[in-house]
């Protein structure tokens, strides 16, 4: 939990700030089948779980029950686990309210103010397209709600497949039919790999993945042997080495 929230507190304030009331959603649920006498359990359908006992409406035993009959759920007595369990709960609950009470007041956002900075008066940003690589939805939709004055084409998980064609027409060198009506494009790692999108040569890493093989994925998008580019360019989102809530704006130009 504690890398997670981490992670989505350097990829954005918003996503952060998401993931956080998710947790404390999750922990109330959970502590309330405890004192219920049942918990239910289970790696891959958490959520479908918590979204069955929050309508708590008359189904709900049976909906569980065809979980857990499925081999998708686990149900155990709540005289299964050690009082300390429960009490290790309340506390985690306790700090991450804690930590929701102190970033209440906190509405300014730096490391976007930094982006929109740049997107208007950097002259490599104006002129050409861009991508912009985030590992969090929430993140990719908070940028395409925020990124106003251009028209921006937002690509995550939920995208429409019927939407991949206007994504090649807009983004990829070697497009038949080439269109016009994109020239930022925001997205997840879902278009990290597999997909020419050569016709920018900008691209802008919002967070940094933990994992730099998926660096060199997002700057391949754009850097094929076939660009009709002579430079190549990454942005770089780090954060501060002193202060989280400080973000540094770092450009890495490559040569062709």
């Amino acid at each position: 939990m504690k890398i997670l929230l981490v992670k989505r507190l350097e990829s954005s304030f918003h996503a952060f700030k998401q993931s956080l009331d998710r947790f404390i959603k999750s922990y109330e649920m959970f502590i309330k089948q405890y004192e219920n006498g049942k918990v239910y359990i289970s790696k891959k359908y958490s959520s479908k779980i918590f979204e069955i006992l929050e309508k708590g409406d008359d189904k709900t035993l049976e909906l569980l029950g065809e979980l857990v009959e499925a081999g998708k759920v686990k149900k155990f007595n709540s005289h299964n686990f050690t009082s300390a369990f429960i009490q290790d709960l309340k506390y985690d609950l306790k700090v991450l309210n804690d930590i929701k009470k102190l970033w209440e007041n906190v509405n300014r956002d730096p490391k976007i103010e930094e982006l929109k900075k740049e997107m208007r008066n950097n002259h490599i940003l104006k002129k050409n397209h861009v991508l912009i690589f985030t590992e969090s939805k929430e993140t990719a939709d908070y940028l395409s709600k925020n990124l106003t004055g251009e028209k921006t084409m937002l690509f995550t998980g939920d995208t429409k497949k019927s939407e991949r064609e206007e994504l090649i027409a807009n983004f990829d060198a070697n497009a038949r039919d080439k269109e016009n009506n994109y020239r930022i494009l925001i997205s997840t790692e879902v278009l990290s790999e597999g997909i020419n999108l050569h016709r920018g040569n900008v691209v802008i890493n919002y967070d940094i993945p933990w994992n730099p093989t998926r660096m060199m994925q997002r700057v391949g998008r754009i850097n094929r042997v076939d660009t009709p580019h002579e430079k190549i360019y990454t942005f770089n989102f780090f954060p501060h080495h002193n202060q989280m809530n400080k973000l540094i704006w770092k450009r890495q130009q490559r040569e062709k």
